[in-house]
């Protein structure tokens, strides 16, 4: 699930490639003094906690979601709350 978030971002936002870690995070799509860095990391954020709580959900209530859009109503409601 995390990869389909994950290459859909990537192709909305028109990213290279998908960050495969951290790093590649930090410095090839969030660049610091980039004129989008507050949106980019907020963004990051907001898709990083998604994850998290489904994976949580996953683990420790063991609920599995029925597809990817659950991921994506998450998102999208948190980005929208803003």
């Amino acid at each position: 699930m995390a990869r389909t978030v994950w290459t859909s971002f990537k192709e909305a936002l028109g990213w290279d490639r998908i960050p495969n870690s951290l790093h590649g995070f930090f410095y090839d799509w969030l660049p610091l003094r980039s004129h989008n860095y507050q949106i980019n990391l907020y963004m990051l954020s907001v898709v990083l906690w998604c994850l998290w709580i489904i994976r949580n959900k996953m683990s420790i209530e063991k609920v599995l979601p029925g597809s990817s859009n659950e991921a994506f109503y998450k998102i999208f409601t948190f980005l929208l709350q803003k």
